[in-house]
Order: structure tokens, then sequence, then C-alpha cells
């Protein structure tokens, strides 16, 4: 992951944490449909869609990683 934008300063922002984690998605027969399910995706195709639930279901174990990151910023009086 990059850094913070530039323009923060602008605005008169400070970084307080910022703290970058990664969580494991167990990955088993039928979960990835599961997964693909419960992702949002604005105008997806249909085919696009099937192909994907395609590839998920040849999934059989291992693990999906997920990165997530927590900012906090407060702005200086």
């Amino acid at each position: 992951m990059g850094t913070l934008a530039p323009g923060r300063s602008a605005y008169g922002l400070h970084v307080i944490s910022d703290e970058r984690r990664r969580f494991t998605y167990p990955l088993e027969r039928g979960t990835g449909k599961l997964l693909l399910d419960s992702l949002y995706v604005p105008h997806l195709t249909e085919k696009a869609r099937s192909r994907a639930i395609q590839l998920v279901s040849r999934w059989t174990r291992g693990e999906l990683g997920i990165p997530l990151r927590l900012v906090v910023m407060t702005k200086a009086p």
C-alpha cells in the first residue's frame, strides 16, 4: 500500500495512527461462491459473474488474504 495522499497536510490533518493488518478467509469447497455473492460489484455482467463462479467452484481449500488499513487523523487547531 502506498503512502497517504500528500494533500492531507493542505487540510491541516496529521496522522496519529496508521495500522495495517492481514486477515485470512479460509477457502473450502463452496465458500468461493459465498465470497463472490458477498461482494458489491456494480455493472458486473451475468457472463462475467458466471465465469467467476466457475473459477471459484474449483477452489477446494486454501486461504485468501484480506488486507485492511486503519488510519486515524486529527486536525490541528
